[in-house]
């Protein structure tokens, strides 16, 4: 069953504000209004969204988002599904790298999916101060979600469509250590372990790294963590949600103060603020 996940709105872009980390636990939505959207997944693939376009991020892909060309105006949707969503984190960077399916971020026009753009508009129109307006927002998300599967299956008989190719697959060695790292997040890792069980030197996986998924082996590590953190922060035990200082020990983190910083650097939130909600 479909249902909103409490974030919804319209962003406008500031003159001066930089590229945005995006990484959540649920489907978003973009509608670009006015100007022109980039999302960088990655440091490898770039996907653009015009006016009048859409883009779409599955759980657990972590992209970036920046303006291509002002003035960047769009409105932004997330939902999930009653039932759990398909997660992209078991895949590295959820781009299907370790031979999976797995669900991908993608673009498409007001003109390939007109449904969409209605019910986008619909939402933009919904007033929060009626009585009704809990009941017209699930309604409408309902609504949102059929037209979008309609549009995804009338896509999906088309065998020239594609929704984006890497620049070349990434390397088989690169992504065993990568799955590695998920399986076991709070693991204290080391750069020369993890080179010695693919075989190579920590100089040429640090190079491998770089070059397919855009950062260091040492940064993936900390980002594997991160996303294994905002899982953790959201689950009950018993009657209690884990401490910070607990969530930041679970994950591999030497020092809760590193945690702390490096989660509100990545997610714009503080861990506090996220500890025992729904969603992010």
């Amino acid at each position: 069953m479909p249902t909103y996940s409490s974030r919804q709105g319209v962003f406008e872009w500031t003159r001066r504000q930089a590229p945005t980390p995006l990484l959540f636990d649920d489907y978003d939505l973009f509608w670009v209004m006015r100007g022109a959207a980039t999302l960088e997944l990655g440091g490898r693939l770039v996907l653009r969204a015009d006016e009048d376009e859409f883009m779409i991020m599955p759980p657990f892909v972590a992209a970036t988002i920046a303006q291509a060309r002002a003035p960047l105006v769009f409105t932004y949707f997330h939902f999930g599904f009653r039932a759990g969503s398909p997660r992209a984190q078991r895949d590295p960077d959820g781009l299907g790298s370790a031979g999976r399916k797995v669900y991908v971020p993608m673009t498409f026009s007001r003109r390939e999916a007109p449904g969409v753009w209605r019910v986008m508009r619909q939402l933009n129109s919904l007033k929060r101060s009626r009585p009704d307006y809990d009941w017209r927002l699930e309604q409408v998300t309902v609504e949102l979600i059929t037209e979008l599967a309609l549009f995804g299956a009338r896509r999906g008989r088309r065998a020239d469509d594609r929704l984006f190719h890497a620049s070349g697959p990434i390397d088989d060695r690169v992504a065993a250590i990568s799955q590695r790292i998920q399986d076991h997040p709070g693991r204290a890792w080391s750069v020369t372990e993890l080179a010695e069980s693919v075989g190579l030197s920590p100089s040429r996986v640090h190079a491998l790294c770089r070059k397919t998924l855009g950062r260091s082996l040492k940064r993936h590590i900390v980002q594997t963590r991160l996303r294994h953190a905002l899982m953790v922060l959201r689950e009950r035990r018993g009657e209690q949600t884990p401490s910070i200082k607990e969530v930041s020990a679970e994950c591999g983190f030497s020092s809760q103060h590193f945690f702390s910083r490096q989660f509100k650097q990545v997610f714009g939130v503080p861990p506090s603020e996220v500890r025992g909600r729904a969603t992010l």
